[in-house]
C-alpha cells in the first residue's frame, strides 16, 4: 500500500510539470507561480475528544493552462493536538494538561481551478476542484510517540497512513504588480479513508473534514504580455516607415512628439471624447471630460469598489464588495458597528459589543473559559455586586447566540473536610446557574458541576491563594 501512495504522489508532480511544459507554449499573460504563506488548519466529524485549530505552513506550484484555468501542486503541513474538555473544532490550541493526542500531517493535493469573476483590474475570485493525499500520523502529545491501534486483521498497527481526499477551494486574488499577487483562499478536503488499513470502530472515530484557510504570496514567472490592438498597428507604421524614402524625417517627428494611434489605412484613429481610446474601440464614447484618467481599456468610466459611483465621482472608491453608500460612494454604517450596511449581518447591533466581521455579536470572547474570581467569605456561596455585572453582560450574549451551552463549575480551596468543600462547591456552581436563568437563559442550557477542592491555581497556604482557589469557572460549548 505504501508503495502504491508513493507511485501516486510522483504521478500526481509529473502531471503537473506536462501541464507547466503546455502552458510554457501558450501566448497568455502568466506561465507559472511559485506561493508560499501560513494559514489555520482544523478538523471536523468524528468522535471527541476534538482537535483544536492550529497553524497550518503551505508551498504551492501552479501553472495557467488558458485564460480561465489554472492547475497547480499544492503541500501543506500541519501539527494539531486535540483538547478533552472541547466540543467545538473552532477552539484555538489547547493546554497541555487537556492533550491526550496529537496529529502531524502532509497534506499534497492536485487541484484545478477556475477565474470566475473580476472585481475591478485588481480582484479576481476564483473557485477549484481537485485531489491528493495525506500523509499523517497519531503520536503521543508529550513524547511523540506513534499510537498504535489494531487492523483489519487483528493485528497491532501504527498510526502512520496515507489517506487519499477530495478538495475543494473558493478564494479571492489581489493584484499587486505585475508579478506579485496576494490570495485569501478556504479549502475544505475530505478524507475519504482510503488505504487505511485499521478496524471499522477506529476508522470511523476519525475525522472525515480537514478545512484551511490562509494566506498565500505568489510570484509570476514566465510573465509575456498579450499584444494589443494598438502595439499590432505600430508595429505595422513601423514596417511600412521603412520602405519610404523619407524614413530618416518621420523618425525625427516621432522623437520630437507622442505617438499617433494609426489605422491600418495610415490615418490617425479619431478620440471624439479625448479619454485616450479611439472611437473604434471606445464602448463609452461619450465620457465626460472629468472621467479622463479614470477609465479602463474599453474607454469606460472605472468603478474599482463596484458601488454603482465611478471612481472620478466616489469620494471612497475602494469600499470592500456589497457595502452600501451614500451619495459620495462612502459606507453607510447604521449600527456604528464599524461593518458597513450590506455587509451587515446584523444591522441593529447594540452599541458597546464587539461584533465580527458579519456586524454580529462577536463568540470569540466564548472561545476561552470564563472565570468569576468571587470574593467568596470562607464557607460561603453568594455572588459579589462585581460578578452580577459580569453575568449580566454574559447573559446578554448568550441570549442573542442560543445554541451555546454552558458547563459551570465550582471550585473551593482545601480547607475543611473534601466531602464538606464538594458540597460547597456545588452550591457555588447552583448559585451562579440560577442567577443566569433569572436574567433569561434557559436552564437546559446550563451544567453546574461542583468540583470542591481540585484544580488549584494557586498556594493554599497564603489568604490571597486561598480567595484565588474559591471560583467558578464557565467553560462554553455547542
Amino acid at each position: 500500500m505504501t508503495g502504491l501512495f508513493s507511485h501516486m504522489k510522483c504521478s500526481i508532480i509529473s502531471v503537473l510539470l506536462l501541464l507547466m511544459l503546455m502552458s510554457a507554449n501558450t501566448a497568455n499573460s502568466r506561465t507559472f507561480s511559485i506561493s508560499g504563506g501560513l494559514g489555520t488548519s482544523s478538523l471536523g466529524g468524528g468522535q471527541p475528544p476534538r482537535f483544536t485549530t492550529g497553524p497550518v505552513y503551505r508551498l504551492g506550484l501552479t501553472a495557467q493552462l488558458t485564460g480561465r484555468w489554472r492547475a497547480g501542486i499544492d503541500l501543506g503541513y500541519y501539527k494539531l493536538y486535540d483538547d478533552s474538555t472541547s466540543s467545538s473544532i473552532w477552539q484555538f490550541d489547547s493546554e497541555e494538561i487537556n492533550r491526550t493526542r496529537a496529529r502531524k500531517a502532509y497534506d499534497i493535493s492536485l487541484m484545478f481551478k477556475y477565474h470566475l469573476y473580476s472585481v475591478g483590474n485588481r480582484i479576481n475570485i476564483l473557485g477549484g476542484l481537485g485531489g491528493g493525499v495525506s500523509i499523517w500520523k497519531m503520536t503521543d502529545p508529550s513524547s511523540s510517540r506513534i499510537l498504535i491501534r489494531k487492523g483489519e486483521r487483528n493485528d497491532s498497527l501504527e498510526v502512520s497512513v496515507s489517506e487519499l481526499m477530495l478538495s475543494s477551494s473558493l478564494g479571492l486574488e489581489f493584484v499587486i504588480s505585475k508579478r506579485w499577487r496576494l490570495n485569501a483562499d478556504f479549502n475544505a478536503n475530505y478524507l475519504t479513508g482510503a488505504g487505511l488499513e485499521f478496524e471499522e470502530v477506529f476508522k470511523d472515530s476519525l475525522s472525515t473534514w480537514n478545512y484551511k484557510t490562509g494566506i498565500t504570496l505568489s510570484y509570476c514567472i514566465g510573465i509575456k504580455e498579450p499584444k494589443t490592438d494598438f502595439d499590432r498597428r505600430e508595429e505595422q507604421w513601423s514596417r511600412d516607415q521603412k520602405s519610404t524614402p523619407s524614413q530618416n524625417k518621420v523618425k525625427q517627428v516621432r522623437e520630437k512628439s507622442p505617438p499617433v494611434r494609426i489605422t491600418p489605412e495610415g490615418k490617425p484613429d479619431k478620440d471624439s471624447d479625448k479619454d485616450g481610446i479611439p472611437d473604434n474601440v471606445d464602448r463609452c464614447p461619450g465620457t465626460s471630460s472629468d472621467a479622463i484618467g479614470y477609465v479602463d481599456v474599453n474607454g469606460c468610466p472605472v468603478d474599482s469598489d463596484s458601488d454603482g459611483l465611478p471612481d472620478f465621482r466616489d469620494q471612497c472608491p475602494h469600499n470592500k464588495l456589497g457595502a452600501q453608500v451614500d451619495n459620495r460612494g462612502c459606507p453607510l454604517d447604521s449600527d456604528g458597528d464599524g461593518v458597513p450596511d450590506g455587509l451587515d449581518d446584523c444591522p441593529e447591533s447594540d452599541p458597546g459589543f464587539p461584533v465580527d466581521r458579519f456586524g454580529c455579536i462577536d463568540l470569540g470572547i466564548l472561545a476561552k473559559p470564563m472565570v468569576l474570581h468571587i470574593k467568596y467569605d470562607p464557607g460561603s456561596f453568594e455572588i459579589d455586586r462585581q460578578s452580577q455585572t459580569k453575568l449580566s453582560e454574559l447573559a446578554y450574549i448568550l441570549l442573542k447566540a442560543p445554541g451555546i451551552r454552558v458547563e459551570i463549575q465550582g471550585y473551593t480551596d482545601n480547607i475543611g473536610l473534601p466531602e464538606n468543600n464538594r458540597n460547597l462547591s456545588q452550591k457555588r456552581a447552583n448559585r451562579v446557574r440560577d442567577y443566569l436563568t433569572t436574567l433569561g437563559i434557559d436552564s437546559k442550557r446550563l451544567t453546574a458541576i461542583g468540583k470542591g477542592e481540585t484544580g488549584f491555581i494557586a498556594s493554599n497556604q497564603t489568604r490571597e491563594g486561598r480567595q484565588k482557589n474559591r471560583r467558578v469557572v464557565l467553560r462554553f460549548y455547542k
